[in-house]
């Protein structure tokens, strides 16, 4: 059933994240940073937690995750969209449904002054790399409507991640009719309620669904290890204060009650949520 699912989207300015905690203050997806290119001297580079962010993203959402690239307007478009789809060219593309269904993988992320054609040119040349797939062209309303010189009516060939933080959301050409895709509406200051290092934190949400994916059944008897440092566990399979009864620490081991999982849970002691444990 589509609903509003909350994500957010980080960079090396997080440090080192704690998904898990992350997946347990109530991320449903993440959006990470593969890297960008140095606006003084022109050097394309990875972002330093990319490589991290990649592989616990993948872990604790399942690949409900995508990727970003700051775009910078004043170099060589054609050299940061090549640098970029190599490093995510072996990733799954997250992939939701709002009416039809999107496969998404990169994301350009359009903060600065420039024109717009050469922003074209980039999103066109990851469409060569991924043509089956979907991108997101992130923007906010005085960047895209003032900041950006020529034509832009090519802007809904791709799927709009809004940045605008004073509700409600811009509706803004040529997204007139179906709006954005996702909509980053705030920075707060919670990174530590989801394991980020930073104080600060971009959220993000979406109005679409999952495609049907049932979380697979573990044996009665079957001995799960915690990996979590601190890893709730609950009265019910929801993510709420009052269901909240206990916790069980890294290296714990406990074993499943029943062979049912509702969603993204699994019973053992109580309802543990799939991200933190891993099967023996």
């Amino acid at each position: 059933m589509a609903g509003y699912k909350e994500g957010i989207d980080v960079s090396t300015y997080q440090g080192e994240m704690d998904w898990d905690k992350a997946v347990e203050a109530g991320a449903e997806f993440a959006i990470f940073r593969a890297g960008s290119i140095t606006d003084a001297t022109g050097e394309l580079y990875t972002d330093y937690q990319f490589e991290r962010n990649r592989r616990e993203t993948e872990r604790v959402l399942r690949g409900r995750r995508a990727t970003y690239w700051f775009f910078r307007p004043k170099w060589d478009p054609i050299k940061q969209a090549d640098y970029y789809a190599a490093l995510i060219k072996n990733m799954e593309p997250m992939t939701i449904v709002n009416g039809l269904q999107y496969k998404v993988r990169w994301a350009c992320d359009e903060e600065l002054p420039g024109a717009a054609d050469v922003v074209k040119t980039f999103c066109r040349r990851m469409e060569i790399h991924f043509p089956d797939e979907d991108g997101l062209l992130y923007t906010n309303p005085n960047t895209w409507l003032f900041n950006l010189t020529g034509d832009k009516g090519w802007g809904d060939d791709y799927l709009l991640w809004l940045a605008d933080w004073t509700p409600p959301a811009w509706i803004m050409p040529p997204w007139v009719e179906e709006g954005h895709a996702i909509w980053q509406y705030a920075v707060k200051r919670d990174g530590a309620l989801y394991g980020a290092k930073s104080i600060g934190l971009d959220h993000d949400r979406g109005y679409f669904e999952w495609p049907e994916e049932a979380l697979p059944p573990v044996e009665t008897g079957t001995q799960l290890e915690i990996l979590s440092d601190n890893f709730n566990i609950r009265s019910e399979p929801v993510i709420l204060p009052e269901t909240d009864i206990g916790n069980l620490h890294k290296g714990k081991r406990v074993k499943a009650l029943d062979d049912v999982a509702q969603g993204d849970w699994w019973r053992v002691e109580a309802w543990i949520h799939k991200s933190g444990v891993q099967k023996l």
